[in-house]
Formats: structure tokens, sequence, C-alpha cells
């Protein structure tokens, strides 16, 4: 009901928001460069955060497919042993 009021295309604070739809704050540019850093260069990154600070769409956002640029991939670290 408040969406078509505000004029939202989405829900806000729910976890299908669009990656896209996020507001592209100066911590947002910190934490995804942070990331894609980490990603570039195949390192172990830990996201903490309170619940509903970002955390989860941070992540999202860093793996969507934006444009002809590569995605790095998000997970966990292997190196052989």
């Amino acid at each position: 009901m408040f969406e078509a009021f505000y004029g939202m295309t989405a829900t806000p604070f729910t976890r299908a928001l669009p990656p896209d739809a996020l507001y592209a704050s100066a911590a947002l540019d910190e934490i995804l460069g942070r990331l894609e850093y980490a990603a570039a260069r195949q390192r172990f990154a830990v996201v903490t955060g309170d619940g509903g600070t970002g955390n989860s769409i941070a992540i999202r956002r860093l793996a969507a497919p934006a444009g002809p640029r590569p995605v790095p991939a998000v997970g966990p670290s292997r190196t052989p042993t």
C-alpha cells in the first residue's frame, strides 16, 4: 500500500530487493571495493554487521552481472596443498 503512495517499484527492506536498487553510499563503495580487491586476488573476505544493514545485498550486488565487465566469484578460497 505505501509502495504505491511513495512511488516505490519494490518493497524496501526485503531480501528480494534487486541489487541494482541499492543506494550507492560511500560505505557501499568502500565494501564493494574491498570485496573486489579480495576476489581479484583470490583472498578470503568476511562481511559482518548487524542484521538489516545490507551485508547480504552488498555481496549480491558484487556478484550480479554488471554489463560486459567480468564478475568475480564470491566464495571460499581454495589453495592447493
